[in-house]
Formats: C-alpha cells, sequence, structure tokens
C-alpha cells in the first residue's frame, strides 16, 4: 500500500496505537507527502519503507519486522522504535530523536544520514556502513550483541559523537 500524493498529509491523533497489518505479505510504503503519527503508535506487522516525503513519529513508539530508507526524512518517535529484522538505508535521511531504538538483525547503511541524536541505540547483528553519514548521537550506541556479529565499515562516514559506543565482535 503506497502513499504517494505530495499534498496528502495522514495525520493519526491520539494516544492508541495504529496496526498496519497487511495480509497480502506487503510493506506499508511512503513515496511522498507527509505521515504524523502525532502522539501515537504504530506497528508495521510486514514493515515500512518510505522513498520520500516525511514521516513524524513525535511521541509514542513504532515497531516493524523490516525497514527501508531510500529517500525523504524519518523523524523518529521519542518512544522506543524496536525492528524485529533489518534496517537497511540506501538514502534520505533519518533523525533519531530521543527513546530506545533496537535493531534485531541486520543494519546496512549505503547513502544517506542517519542520526541517533539522543537515541540509545541496540544494533543486535551485523552492521554494515559502505556509503553515507552514521552519526552515534550523544546516547549509547552498540554494535553487535554476540561475538559472531560483524562491523563492517568499507565507506562512508561514522562520526562518533559520544564516548559511549561499545562493540561485541569483529569490526572489518
Amino acid at each position: 500500500t503506497t502513499l504517494n500524493n505530495p499534498l496528502a498529509v495522514l495525520s493519526l491523533s491520539g494516544p492508541g496505537t495504529v496496526t498496519w497489518n497487511d495480509t497480502t505479505g506487503g510493506t506499508l510504503t511512503l513515496l511522498d507527502g507527509t505521515v504524523d503519527l502525532n502522539g501515537g503508535s504504530a506497528v508495521f506487522s510486514k514493515g515500512f519503507s518510505q522513498s520520500g516525503g516525511i514521516f513524524y513519529g513525535r511521541t509514542g513508539t513504532i515497531s516493524a519486522t523490516t525497514f527501508d530508507l531510500s529517500g525523504g526524512t524519518f523523524n523518529a518517535p521519542t518512544g522506543a522504535f524496536a525492528l524485529s529484522s533489518t534496517y537497511t538505508q540506501s538514502g534520505g535521511t533519518f533523525n533519531g530523536g530521543s527513546g530506545a531504538m533496537t535493531v534485531a538483525g541486520v543494519f546496512t547503511q549505503s547513502g544517506g544520514v542517519f542520526d541517533a541524536s539522543a537515541r540509545t541505540v541496540a544494533l543486535n547483528g551485523n552492521f554494515t556502513l559502505s556509503d553515507g553519514t552514521f552519526k552515534t548521537g550523544t546516547n549509547r550506541i552498540t554494535f553487535g550483541d554476540a561475538s559472531a556479529d560483524i562491523v563492517t565499515i568499507s565507506g562512508g562516514i561514522l562520526e562518533i559523537q559520544s564516548d559511549d559506543t561499545t562493540q561485541t565482535g569483529d569490526i572489518v
């Protein structure tokens, strides 16, 4: 399912939870326009993809299986941001906000800007930075949760802004 209208604004207000449970196996894709959670939380059971537009998480939480950012601006919520599988970024800007972020699977960045801001980030799998900028922000960043996890930096910029960055496993 897509939101593809530069003038469209999807505003989801209130303390409730929005659940996107696409039974066809697809992810929710933002191509253009604006999505504003405005106080609520969101569950994307099949994942979230953004190639344009602006996403405002504001307050609340977000959970998804996968997250794919190839363009636009994603402003994470102040609550928890949990991915049960993978984070992929080839473009666009991820603004971390505050709260905790957990990626249970592989984190791959091949473009764009990832800015953790004041967010505590746990990358519990392999991490690859091949292009773009990864900013650690001012809170704790943990790379890997097992000795078999590999941190690979083959290009791009790793900008360490915090003195609380830890790594488990190998750095390549």
